[in-house]
């Protein structure tokens, strides 16, 4: 048996699994934002048709996992080519 928000004792039905809806799972709250063609069929087959799909906030944690681009630093470049040997000489003048 599931405890649901409203706090009864019943297992889930399909009309708790609407878009729009928060649903209390293992003490978590889970927004559904949108349906496969699939169970949107089901449910217009019963007469209870979904509502269109929203809008998933962005993760600010997955933003802050973004690689930042990397400067190129021209003075590096130059030391790290002449320590493996290459890069450029200097003029002889």
């Amino acid at each position: 048996m599931v405890i649901k928000q409203d706090g009864s004792q019943m297992p889930f039905e399909p009309t708790d699994f609407r878009v729009g809806l928060d649903i209390g799972i293992c003490g978590r709250s889970i927004r559904i934002y949108d349906a496969d063609q699939y169970t949107r069929e089901f449910f217009e087959n019963m007469g209870q048709p979904q509502a269109d799909a929203q809008h998933c906030p962005e993760d600010s944690f997955a933003n802050s996992c973004k690689p930042i681009p990397q400067k190129k630093d021209p003075e590096l470049l130059e030391f790290l080519e002449k320590k493996l040997g290459g890069g450029r000489r200097p003029s002889e003048k």
